[in-house]
């Protein structure tokens, strides 16, 4: 049966949900247990920042701060 076939499904919309949602509770630990300071979750973080604060500005959250 072609992937296309499959959506729909009952039971296998009920398996990817519960993948999806075993995955979202490991990432949820995993930001939740490391001090933001340290946590690095792609090689571009400084870049994303860096642009979210020209997007935004002085509107953006001041309660952290990038890297050295």
């Amino acid at each position: 049966m072609a992937a296309a076939g499959l959506a729909g499904l009952p039971r296998v919309e009920l398996a990817w949900a519960m993948k999806a949602h075993q995955h979202a509770q490991v990432y949820f630990n995993l930001i939740s247990s490391v001090d933001p300071k340290f946590l690095s979750l792609t090689k571009v973080d400084d870049r994303i920042y860096e642009e979210f604060r020209k997007t935004f500005g002085i509107c953006a959250s001041t309660s952290w701060t990038p890297r050295s």
